[in-house]
């Protein structure tokens, strides 16, 4: 998302003091609580890889930090929103793969639908990472980040 699509008194992520000016608030970084803000807003994004040390610590690390800095700053607000959207269909999407093959493998007895089954889960994890970080760093510079694949549970 452009700067331009947003009218200047409309976009909550400006910096106090640049109505009218093309300058975005991710190239003026004047205070520490900007950095504050977009350091939570990364927060927001990295909690996800919880999932790695705790059943589930992909949804329930991002809530956390959703729950308890939401109303700081909307743009920590619209991170973590975006972060639990993407944690939410990634776990979704997961959960009814490996539902599918299992029930291919049951119907078949293919040891090859196994080895699929394994490689793939690990290629969504791979990427689930990958975009996380990548939305992490995006965040810590002051821009929005959209997922793709991403169901809009919360709006």
């Amino acid at each position: 998302m452009s700067d331009e699509t947003i009218p200047p008194s409309d976009n909550p992520y400006r910096s106090p003091g640049t109505a009218g000016s093309s300058t975005v608030a991710v190239q003026i970084v004047s205070s520490v609580s900007d950095k504050d803000v977009f350091m939570w807003a990364m927060f927001c994004h990295l909690a996800s890889l919880a999932g790695f040390v705790a059943p589930f610590g992909n949804l329930v690390g991002p809530l956390l930090v959703w729950l308890i800095k939401r109303e700081t700053h909307p743009f920590i607000d619209q991170h973590g929103k975006e972060s639990l959207n993407f944690q939410i269909s990634v776990t979704i999407f997961e959960f009814s793969f490996v539902g599918l093959m299992l029930l291919l493998f049951l119907a078949t007895e293919s040891l090859a639908l196994v080895v699929l089954l394994i490689g793939s889960t690990w290629l969504m994890a791979l990427g689930t990472v990958i975009y996380s970080v990548f939305a992490a760093v995006t965040a810590n510079k002051g821009q929005p980040f959209r997922y793709p694949f991403t169901i809009r549970f919360l709006k």
